[in-house]
């Protein structure tokens, strides 16, 4: 999602009908950069629902939106998305311990 900013969704709460969402991703090492990749075998993708939540103790991104110190349950990306597959790039910056998981949805027919 290069050059798209999705600052205007942090902090939002998910959506009622979201709260259970089929799959995640954990971050694998929360010192560590990684690509983080969301992927459907589903045919024609219309829809994706991300939220990251979990907890850092210090500042981490994951694309372009900063995750604060504490608890974390935001809203990372609702809308339109045609793609089977979304990469997302996570960096700790000052974050050298927590948890956190990616839990995403692609919606089909």
């Amino acid at each position: 999602m290069v050059g798209v900013n999705l600052n205007h969704l942090k902090g939002r709460k998910f959506p009622e009908f979201c709260t259970n969402l089929l799959e995640y991703v954990d971050v694998a090492d929360i010192r560590q950069a990684e690509n983080i990749v969301l992927h459907t075998t589903k045919q024609y993708p219309y829809r994706l629902v991300v939220q990251v939540r979990g907890y850092v103790n210090d500042t981490a991104l994951i694309g372009n939106v900063k995750i604060g110190k504490g608890k974390v349950e935001t809203v990372y990306y609702e809308g339109d998305y045609y793609d089977d597959t979304l990469t997302l790039s996570y960096y700790p910056y000052r974050a050298d311990s927590g948890h956190l998981r990616v839990d995403y949805q692609f919606f089909t027919n």
